[in-house]
């Protein structure tokens, strides 16, 4: 019995485990970027006095232009907060709920009237 070749795995079960294994690789990658996609899709959103405050404070912005605009569903506001450092964040308020929409930096408030 000494004379037998050695036992070695078929390559048809190395292939076909390596396959599997890429495939579960693939899902679970699938799986994460898309839950980060909708993580970042969700917009902030809470009652305005409420977020408005709290957002002064943590963030050091304070609201520099506000604005409405009328539609179909009702009145829709505009906030536009900015900091010192030229940060700015704009949010959008209906019916008392404040979201954030967009943020950014390097802002630079004209005086109307005064040119740029």
């Amino acid at each position: 019995m000494d004379d037998l070749p050695p036992a070695t795995t078929p390559r048809f079960w190395i292939a076909f485990t390596i396959l599997c294994l890429t495939f579960v690789v693939a899902f679970v990658m699938a799986v994460f970027s898309s839950t980060e996609v909708k993580a970042q899709d969700r917009a902030i959103c809470a009652p305005a006095d409420i977020l408005f405050k709290q957002f002064s404070e943590v963030v050091k912005e304070k609201i520099i232009w506000e604005g409405q605009m009328a539609l179909e569903q009702g009145v829709l506001e505009f906030v536009l907060f900015q900091g010192e450092k030229g940060n700015w964040t704009l949010f959008v308020v209906q019916d008392g709920i404040a979201c954030l929409r967009a943020k950014g930096e390097a802002g630079t408030p004209n005086d109307l009237g005064k040119g740029v």
